[in-house]
């Protein structure tokens, strides 16, 4: 919600709906003068907690096979319990949401009854 405050636009918007991630770059860089990338991987544990240490948001991508348009949402931490690592979102569609990492470093979540996939991310620097 920061993010979205700091942007000076509506929360649902801040998956950038209708674009393509490589658009919310360039929207981040010209228009805000943020400085970010495109990362075409997947996230990690040690990535992610460096990033909230810092305070630094992580813009993940999410897509779902057969899905006509993709979802973002941004990773605001995440933590280990049990041997576990979960990874906390705020998701500008569901509020806040805490997702199971998965071995790979990707993690899901189920929207109109598809399954989306962070596959790609947005770091800001």
């Amino acid at each position: 919600m920061e993010m979205a405050d700091y942007l000076q636009i509506d929360y649902g918007q801040i998956g950038f709906k209708g674009l393509k991630p490589d658009s919310g770059v360039y929207y981040y860089k010209n228009w805000h003068r943020i400085n970010c990338e495109l990362v075409f991987d997947e996230l990690s544990y040690g990535f992610v907690y460096d990033q909230a240490y810092n305070k630094r948001p992580i813009e993940a991508q999410l897509s779902a096979p057969n899905a006509d348009r993709g979802h973002a949402v941004l990773v605001r931490g995440c933590y280990i319990s049990n041997s576990v690592v979960y990874d906390r979102l705020m998701d500008p569609w569901y509020d806040y949401r805490v997702v199971q990492m998965k071995s790979d470093g990707t993690f899901s979540i189920s929207m109109d009854g598809k399954t989306y996939t962070q596959k790609t991310y947005i770091e800001f620097k």
